[in-house]
């Protein structure tokens, strides 16, 4: 059947991130949740049109938009955990150990 528009359907997920990046190029996660908060997160998905991964997303957003308000220190110190993450899997090029 051909597309009412005259454009190619594209095949798979439609891509996802903020420039344009395919689902499958995202790290994936497993999380366990309760059945009803697992109903609940379809449910939003489903009223916004949304993916799962995007309510879960922004959700985090806001999360810490207000952490950010009330606990500026439990966001320091997350960021400084991410810091020593990055700087422990970079190579060192000066040719150390």
């Amino acid at each position: 059947m051909k597309n009412p528009r005259g454009r190619k359907r594209q095949r798979g997920r439609p891509p996802i991130g903020p420039e344009g990046q395919r689902a499958r190029d995202f790290p994936a996660l497993l999380v366990r949740l309760p059945p009803d908060h697992r109903e609940t997160l379809r449910a939003v998905a489903e009223a916004k049109k949304w993916s799962q991964a995007r309510v879960l997303r922004e959700a985090l957003e806001v999360y810490l938009f207000k952490l950010r308000r009330r606990e500026l220190h439990v966001l320091q110190r997350a960021q400084q955990i991410l810091e020593s993450r990055h700087k422990a899997a970079r190579p060192n090029h000066n040719g150390e150990a």
